[in-house]
């Protein structure tokens, strides 16, 4: 269904293009690609709000796999990507892929084996180039759905509006045809933060 390249630098997604679909109606355009960021930008970063994990901002994870791709063409297969730091926190992201699905599992586990406890607040952080057509009627930008109320934020709102607490159900950013999220298995007690720098946009799933 797709061709995803994960990178080793944070874990995040560099380009996730969609075999089914095309950028173009013309017979030799390319795969539809859905993640736009800059070069060593990507998506879906790992972070906690205060900094409290000395390391994690540039952390570069080890992949526990052999060779360099996975073909999942029949069932399922899963990722994992290992980072430590020298007072012992290890932390372990791990993605599940499946043939029949669009939907990618994804992991967090993190060992607190130093001396001191973490208290923080963890966060998934997607990331996408800001639209950049204003005069569409599709909402293009950033949304979520928090206390059972749908949120869709213009951009020209986000600084007014960088962050929306509650019952988060999932955080996304949409274009015109396509949706990228982040859906928790269950609802959390969390929040959406905003941010727009660069002509990058940020959407953060933190709990």
């Amino acid at each position: 269904l797709y061709t995803v390249a994960i990178n080793e630098d944070g874990g995040r997604f560099d380009s996730l293009k969609l075999q089914k679909y095309s950028e173009t109606v013309s017979p030799d355009s390319p795969r539809k690609e859905v993640i736009h960021t800059p070069e060593g930008v990507g998506t879906l970063l790992l972070g906690t709000l205060d900094n409290s994990i000395p390391g994690l901002r540039n952390a570069r994870f080890v992949a526990q796999a052999e060779g360099d791709v996975i073909n999942v063409a029949n069932g399922s297969a899963q990722l994992r990507l290992v980072w430590s730091n020298s007072e012992g926190v290890v932390i372990e992201r791990s993605y599940g892929f499946s043939a029949d699905s669009y939907l990618i599992k994804s992991a967090v586990t993190i060992q607190n084996r130093s001396n001191a406890p973490i208290k923080d607040n963890v966060f998934i952080a997607l990331r996408q180039n800001a639209p950049e057509n204003k005069n569409t009627y599709a909402f293009e930008g950033p949304s979520g759905y928090i206390d059972d109320s749908l949120n869709q934020i213009k951009i020209k709102k986000i600084e007014d509006n960088p962050t929306t607490t509650g019952l988060t159900q999932w955080v996304a950013i949409e274009d015109r045809y396509f949706i990228n999220s982040v859906l928790p298995q269950e609802a959390v007690d969390g929040s959406m933060g905003l941010s727009l720098r660069d002509g990058v946009l940020e959407s953060r799933l933190t709990w």
